[in-house]
């Protein structure tokens, strides 16, 4: 299991006004002119669905920068990422069973998740409606 509890409260308590504003916009941009797709309902969800060939190999949230990708488009994100802040989490598969987190993180999230063992795409359901 990876223990995300650290990154979580980095993102969480460093809130960054140019990533909600512009930085996540501009990550969907490069990520588009990559060949992948991207679902993202402005004003409804927190996060961007990252998308190829009707398959979801990611999540960008929109409220905190973090990314979960698969490892297969590493080079795609490793050739912008340092040009934005926020935090890269490659995955096998976003519904892979591989996350926890600290308890105390519980009020950060839906008392519906179990920290103890999740995936990205638990906590995408768990956060993604504003």
């Amino acid at each position: 299991m990876i223990d995300l509890t650290h990154i979580i409260t980095d993102i969480t308590c460093s809130y960054n006004d140019n990533w909600y504003f512009n930085d996540f916009f501009i990550v969907i941009n490069i990520l588009k002119n990559n060949e992948l797709e991207i679902s993202y309902w402005e004003d409804e969800e927190n996060w961007a669905s990252v998308i190829n060939n009707d398959k979801i190999v990611g999540y960008l949230w929109h409220n905190y920068p973090l990314l979960f990708i698969e490892y297969r488009y590493s080079d795609i994100v490793n050739d912008f990422s340092d040009n934005y802040k926020f935090e890269v989490i490659f995955v096998n598969s976003v519904y892979t069973d591989l996350f926890k987190m600290d308890n105390k993180l519980i009020t950060v999230f839906d008392n519906f998740i179990n920290l103890n063992s999740f995936t990205a795409e638990d906590l995408w359901f768990y956060t993604n409606s504003k």
